[in-house]
């Protein structure tokens, strides 16, 4: 499997580097790093464009052969729930959010953001049902 390193952006102030790591199969990773005593890339990019990158990171999602053999069962409407969502840049945090579909062992969720909705599928067992009421959401 070939990969390939990207500087993404730097943030002078704060000296740190973002790395995406792109594999042959589609799949990208990115980390932040210390910047290891030279300039790399441009001097111009401020904390907020790396804040805005590190926000576009996308959720870590299980692979389809997690799945196993039973098929996914997709569900209209979405059924309220709290889910663990894992993010490869930073620790796992519970999402209220929405299941859309699920089997014996993964469930597929979606929630909103402040930059519209995010998905990922994740083990079945990160998932509890929640009532929809707003007030119960935490931070609202």
């Amino acid at each position: 499997m070939s990969t390939r390193r990207v500087i993404v952006a730097t943030a002078m102030s704060t000296r740190r580097v973002i790395v995406a790591t792109a594999m042959s199969t589609g799949v990208a990773t990115v980390a932040a790093r210390p910047e290891e005593g030279r300039q790399v890339g441009s001097t111009k990019v401020s904390d907020e464009m790396l804040q805005l990158v590190l926000a576009n990171v996308a959720p870590c999602t299980l692979p389809s052969d997690a799945y196993g053999p039973v098929p996914m069962e997709w569900v209209s409407p979405r059924v309220p729930v709290w889910a663990w969502v894992s993010w490869p840049h930073r620790a796992a945090e519970r999402v209220a959010g929405w299941a859309t579909g699920w089997n014996d062992r993964v469930v597929a969720v979606a929630w909103e953001t402040d930059r519209g909705e995010r998905s990922t599928i994740v083990w079945r067992s990160a998932v509890s049902r929640r009532s929809a009421h707003p007030r119960e959401i935490p931070g609202r």
